[in-house]
């Protein structure tokens, strides 16, 4: 059972700063923070331990977080040049003390309880989550699977070539949910360890990681239908994510 969550909070979010001055995770959504959203699922869902990765402005979410002390044992990662160094060094940071299956989240990522619930009751502890999208959105992270349905190729901030298509299948869009398995970690660690040696990659994002951890590692894709999240990059996702949650909480009222 996966026991331990690891949330990368450290980030600037510079393509938000005309909306909001503090972390993204802070911005509310459907009545609540999206912070506040990640650590009631986390309960919900069974988690708990959470390695909480900070950088910017973090002293906003250590108090944002005081109240679920109480509830997780939540641990304090800080990725001091958070500028500089990505969110696969922020990921590195929060993996460093995990001795549990582990799922990986973005903290910008907005959710329904219901998304997590089912993809941690999945079987395959090695995992990326992928929802619905399409091949042509040159923005988002594109997931390219074999005919096992395991993750062989991620296209970031491009398109699919022709030639990649003929080798894998387009499966749809990385949501930014990862789980890994005690099993697997020290793989994981050893191949982050190789990938820091080369310094261009300390500010890089996960995507390049996982596509390098492929090479020598499995990886299964687990597709999640549901449309009911939001990667929180601008102001038209943020708009799109309060637009999706305040109709779902009318929903359920």
């Amino acid at each position: 059972m996966t026991k331990t969550a690891v949330l990368l909070a450290a980030g600037y979010g510079s393509r938000i700063s005309e909306l909001t001055t503090l972390p993204k995770c802070l911005l509310s959504v459907g009545g609540s923070t999206i912070l506040e959203r990640h650590l009631t699922f986390f309960q919900s869902c069974g988690i708990e331990e959470v390695k909480l990765v900070v950088g910017y402005k973090k002293d906003h979410i250590l108090d944002h977080i005081k109240p679920f002390h109480s509830q997780l044992n939540i641990s304090i990662c800080e990725n001091i040049d958070f500028k500089e160094k990505g969110n696969t060094y922020s990921m590195y940071l929060g993996l460093k003390h995990v001795n549990t299956d582990v799922i990986i989240l973005d903290a910008d990522l907005v959710y329904s309880e219901e998304i997590m619930s089912r993809y941690l009751q999945d079987s395959a502890s090695n995992s990326l989550i992928v929802g619905p999208g399409s091949e042509k959105d040159v923005e988002s992270t594109k997931v390219l699977i074999d005919s096992q349905k395991q993750v062989r190729l991620l296209v970031d901030k491009r398109e699919i070539t022709s030639e990649e298509l003929n080798q894998y299948a387009f499966m749809g869009e990385a949501m930014g949910m990862i789980r890994v398995s005690k099993a697997s970690l020290p793989d994981v660690m050893q191949t982050m360890d190789t990938f820091f040696k080369t310094d261009i990659h300390l500010g890089a994002n996960w995507e390049l990681f996982i596509n390098i951890y492929l090479q020598s590692n499995g990886l299964s894709a687990y597709f999640e239908p549901s449309k009911q999240w939001v990667e929180i990059d601008t102001r038209q996702d943020y708009q799109a994510a309060e637009i999706l949650f305040k109709s779902v909480t009318q929903d359920k009222s």
